[in-house]
Parts: C-alpha cells; structure tokens; sequence
C-alpha cells in the first residue's frame, strides 16, 4: 500500500487540477488511513457487505411501501417501520 500511495503522490502534480483523475488521486490520499487501517486488524472486513445486506429489505420496500392504499394502511405501515 505505501508504494500505492507513493506511486499515486507522484502522478499527482502530472494531473490536471481539475481533472477527474487528480480528484480520484486526492480522494484515495485523503483516505489513506481509512483505506489502511485493515492491514493492521485482520478483524476489520474489506468491505461492508453485511450491513449493506441488513439493510436492503428497507431499501428496496421504499418504492413498493410508497403508496400503502388509504391514511389508516399508511399509518400502520409507518409504524411497523418505526420499529425496525
């Protein structure tokens, strides 16, 4: 990681300053630590996968739940959904 990261200051000055490469460049050098942090943890995940999963079933009602069919099914469903 520390030769991507100085591969990546070097080709930064060659890079447009407004360019969408030397944004791409900025944004990973401005996250190094972020980025990093799980080569010192085996425990910490690459990704987040699982809670990116937990959440989907909300995710994906919102456009079913949009319209519930009268006020009162409106109001029990936001209800339910307060609880979860």
């Amino acid at each position: 990681m520390n030769d991507l990261f100085a591969w990546l200051e070097e080709q930064e000055p060659c890079c447009p300053p407004d360019g969408p490469l030397n944004k791409a460049i900025n944004y990973i050098l401005n996250r190094r630590d972020e980025l990093s942090c799980f080569l010192g943890d085996g425990a910490v995940p690459l990704d987040n996968n699982i809670c990116e999963r937990a959440i989907r079933p909300v995710v994906m009602g919102r456009k079913a739940w949009l319209f519930a069919g009268s006020l009162m099914a409106g109001n029990r469903a936001a209800q339910i959904m307060s609880l979860l």
